[in-house]
């Protein structure tokens, strides 16, 4: 009930506080409270937000804000994070004036280069990017530094994979963007946000991964005028390839950079389907971080259906997805390794029946379906 009222609370402000973030006056810093939420597993993210859209990002269910934005050089990096964690976020972002009493901040989860270096003409040197991160692990050695490319670069070739290997060694953290409708006008790619995870989790000896994740209709100029935005069907299927692929958290990416800037352009449908789904990932985020597909079982499905599976605190969880923009009854989820009749199916509250090892079920439009079974090994 009480995430059901701040939903409604959200469709019915978002216009408003949506429309106030341009303003370019500062607001006042709150005081960092005496305790703060426990600190996320799963990373639930929205990239270089000002503080003015802070209540509509809680309200959505982040947990994490990803690059401190200074609006024009209006709030200080000390002012953004003191009133980031006064509204209870965890943050990841560049170093403060001093990195080692940075690294004494409760809140702060990791430390963040500057965008993409592989897109920069000519690209960053990644000498630079390893001088920082050597400078930053001298000042504070267990504070992990995050790095984020183009995924379009990543799987098009534009930048040399060992200039990515040599990236990647300054880095502990990685993510990648790749927007399939609004950057591309290709719903039809979808599947590349995985693929990119997959691509730099090789390239990286598997060091953790994060994908960005479209909200808006970025207004791109080497996009056509009337290029959309992800429904809400096709966020939810971001959403969920990303964490069958194994990402430990997603980062919303909800600007509108052409046509007129705006921090966030995120519509009203999509705003509500980010908020259901960011609700269920936290929910599952406990079990979401554990490895990914472990070989003691096994689940196989043909396509469209996406699967993946994970481990935690004794439970087995099968996830499953609909990766095409179409209904697809009776389908067949073979499982190996997993003991008994029937399987809880997470968020519909009903038991699948279990016969000859297989679940058989049906899946509207890009939907995801997560199975919970007593884990036997």
């Amino acid at each position: 009930m009480i995430w059901q009222i701040a939903i409604g609370l959200l469709l019915a402000v978002g216009g408003p506080i949506c429309g106030a973030q341009e303003r370019l006056v500062p607001l006042p810093t709150p005081r960092r409270p005496a305790s703060q939420p426990a600190r996320p597993s799963f990373l639930i993210g929205a990239y270089m937000q000002p503080p003015d859209t802070f209540d509509v990002w809680r309200l959505r269910g982040i947990n994490t804000l990803f690059g401190y934005e200074s609006r024009g050089g209006t709030i200080s990096n000390k002012q953004w994070s003191d009133t980031a964690a006064a509204k209870g976020f965890y943050y990841v972002r560049r170093p403060g004036d001093d990195p080692a009493a940075d690294a004494a901040d409760p809140n702060l989860l990791a430390w963040m280069h500057d965008d993409e270096p592989d897109v920069k003409r000519p690209p960053t040197d990644p000498a630079r990017l390893q001088a920082d991160y050597e400078a930053w692990k001298r000042a504070a050695p267990k504070v992990p530094v995050f790095l984020n490319f183009s995924g379009g670069n990543v799987l098009g070739g534009k930048t040399p994979k060992q200039t990515y290997l040599e990236y990647l060694k300054a880095a502990d953290w990685v993510g990648n963007d790749f927007y399939a409708v609004t950057g591309y006008n290709r719903p039809d790619w979808l599947w590349k946000v995985g693929a990119a995870v997959d691509q730099l989790r090789e390239w990286s000896n598997d060091k953790p991964q994060f994908a960005f994740i479209e909200t808006s209709a970025q207004r791109l100029a080497w996009t056509p005028r009337n290029t959309r935005g992800v429904t809400p069907d096709e966020l939810r299927a971001e959403i969920w390839h990303a964490v069958i692929h194994g990402v430990r958290g997603v980062v919303y990416f909800p600007q509108q950079i052409g046509q007129g800037f705006r921090y966030d352009a995120t519509p009203p449908r999509v705003a509500l389907e980010m908020s259901r789904q960011n609700k269920r990932l936290a929910e599952l985020a406990d079990a979401l971080v554990t490895p990914m597909n472990p070989k003691e079982y096994g689940v196989g499905a043909a396509a469209p259906l996406e699967v993946g599976w994970r481990v935690a605190g004794g439970r087995f969880y099968v996830l499953a997805l609909n990766f095409s923009d179409g209904a697809i009854p009776a389908q067949p989820i073979k499982l190996t390794g997993v003991g008994g009749s029937g399987a809880k199916a997470v968020w519909d509250g009903r038991t699948t029946e279990i016969k000859s090892g297989t679940i058989t079920d049906n899946f509207g439009p890009y939907e995801v379906k997560v199975y919970e079974f007593a884990a036997t090994k």
